[in-house]
């Protein structure tokens, strides 16, 4: 039998999705040590734990009611650097669509039982790929900023059309109490006044500056294990094309668009289990 070595080399680069998806028990330990994290103050981080435990408490905050959210930027169309087409595309002089970036917005609450739509951030609003569809059938929310940023104005529109109704349409269809807390970072894009747009019923908070790097929740392993499983999802479609249609891994990515990059999100987003969204 005639072994594809292409094959069997992107097979071996998809291991790392059995030390995610193990036992219900496993958890990914990633550890950032930077100046920002051995900055962090670390009495500021206890002080803000011990309120914020305190504000669940006094208000019987349990894991459902409690929401979080971060972005993070997302190659979309970037390979492993070892990759020929890597290589290919570092000597080419036309533009680079490795380098096409888009940022995305991802939460949920401390027990995992509700993962939100993730937003997405584009320097486009209709690629041509996208002319004639529905954005509000994507499986993101789809924005548009010519940077791909998280501006204030994206993050109050997001959070007042979506935000607030997806957690109060959890609340009455698990018959929980109305009401919640979202712990937020103190990102540029994040509004200091969403009292002005928000339910009564849901509140906000923000970490302290300094206790960012040890504390944003998300940041912790859930956007790293996403980013694996986006990875994973983009090699796993490209082998089963290629066993299928025999169609070959360049020709594969020239067609790969930022559609389908869409649907590698929805699919990336349903791999994060809830163990390692309660492990965070």
């Amino acid at each position: 039998m005639k072994i594809n070595k292409k094959k069997v080399e992107m097979r071996h680069l998809l291991l790392a999705k059995d030390g995610l998806q193990g036992s219900s028990n496993t958890q990914i330990h990633y550890t950032k040590i930077s100046g920002q994290a051995t900055s962090a103050d670390i009495e500021a981080t206890r002080v803000f734990t011990a309120e914020f435990k305190k504000i669940t408490v006094d208000n019987d905050f349990p894991p459902d009611l409690v929401f979080n959210v971060d972005g993070t930027g997302l190659f979309w169309k970037k390979l492993l650097s070892r990759t020929y087409i890597s290589r290919e595309e570092k000597s080419a002089p036309c533009f680079k669509a490795s380098e096409d970036q888009l940022t995305l917005l991802l939460g949920g609450n401390a027990s995992g039982t509700l993962k939100l739509k993730p937003l997405l951030v584009y320097h486009s609003e209709t690629p041509t790929v996208m002319k004639g569809i529905l954005k509000s059938r994507l499986p993101v929310v789809w924005t548009l900023n010519r940077k791909a940023w998280v501006m204030q104005q994206i993050f109050s529109e997001w959070y007042a059309k979506h935000f607030c109704h997806s957690v109060l349409q959890f609340f009455n269809q698990n018959n929980l109490p109305q009401k919640a807390p979202l712990l937020l970072d103190n990102a540029p894009g994040h509004p200091p006044n969403l009292e002005d747009i928000q339910s009564s019923r849901l509140r906000y908070f923000f970490l302290t500056p300094t206790t960012t790097s040890l504390l944003q929740p998300m940041d912790q392993e859930v956007i790293a294990a996403f980013w694996v499983y986006c990875l994973h999802q983009s090699f796993e479609e490209v082998i089963g094309q290629m066993d299928t249609s025999g169609v070959s891994l360049k020709e594969y990515w020239k067609d790969y668009n930022i559609l389908k990059a869409t649907d590698n999100i929805k699919m990336a987003r349903e791999e994060v289990i809830v163990s390692c969204m309660k492990g965070v």
